[in-house]
């Protein structure tokens, strides 16, 4: 009889333990990972007031560039243009113009997110203008997502893509390119749209996580409290 009641007044103990543990590490991971994001949202928010950096020849570090303005010189290759779907503004479904461009007096190549153009209801192909001859464009760069989620894995036919990783876009063109994406800023006539939003780094998210995860403990430990309160109690009673 006594083994037993060690046994029930073990199990509830070890159960708000390893809640109360929980939900303290896992609040800390959320708040780590919130402290993570405003560093990003600051590295951004710094290569925006900087001058644009110039993209070459020269393969970039893309950690020591990303969120930087950059500049960069050479010739579109109009038809390796794709179109991202899915990409909704205002209500309007549309595409991302993604092209690639020849830097100058080099093979490699800068893919650049051109902007936004409706689409067409009848699901046409919308008509694309792009520039000819040496162009300037001056944009934000992104490390872009070196995996994507998918139901099939089978490669993109045409030129409507679902998603775009860098390694996707070399095995179907055979070009090399930067390890960045630019999104263009610059002006061109050429009827896209280019207001990028603010990236949504989900900060508040995790710091709403965080809550909950500490909440969570902070229940824990006052039933435990509350349960030993009562223990102790029945106790004194009998």
């Amino acid at each position: 009889m006594p083994q037993q009641r060690w046994v029930k007044r073990l199990v509830p103990a070890l159960l708000g333990t390893v809640l109360i543990v929980t939900g303290v590490v896992a609040g800390s991971w959320q708040l780590d990972r919130a402290a993570q994001k405003l560093a990003m949202q600051a590295k951004l928010d710094e290569g925006r007031g900087r001058a644009p950096i110039d993209i070459g020849a020269s393969s970039a570090n893309p950690r020591e560039v990303e969120y930087q303005r950059a500049r960069a010189h050479g010739t579109w290759l109009a038809n390796r243009t794709v179109l991202i779907d899915n990409k909704v503004r205002g209500g309007i479904p549309g595409y991302y113009v993604v092209t690639p461009l020849r830097l100058d007096g080099s093979t490699t190549h800068l893919l650049v997110q051109r902007g936004w153009i409706a689409g067409i209801p009848d699901r046409r192909e919308p008509e694309i203008r792009t520039p000819s001859g040496e162009v300037e464009v001056v944009g934000e760069l992104r490390i872009p997502a070196s995996r994507v989620f998918e139901l099939s894995s089978a490669p993109p036919q045409g030129r409507v893509w679902q998603n775009l990783t860098l390694d996707r876009f070399r095995e179907a063109t055979g070009l090399s390119l930067q390890p960045v994406v630019m999104l263009q800023t610059s002006d061109a006539d050429d009827g896209l749209e280019r207001t990028w939003d603010r990236p949504d780094l989900g900060i508040d998210k995790h710091r709403g996580y965080a809550l909950q995860w500490f909440g969570l403990a902070f229940a824990t430990a006052c039933a435990f409290a509350v349960y030993i309160y009562r223990g102790r109690k029945r106790m004194r009673e009998r």
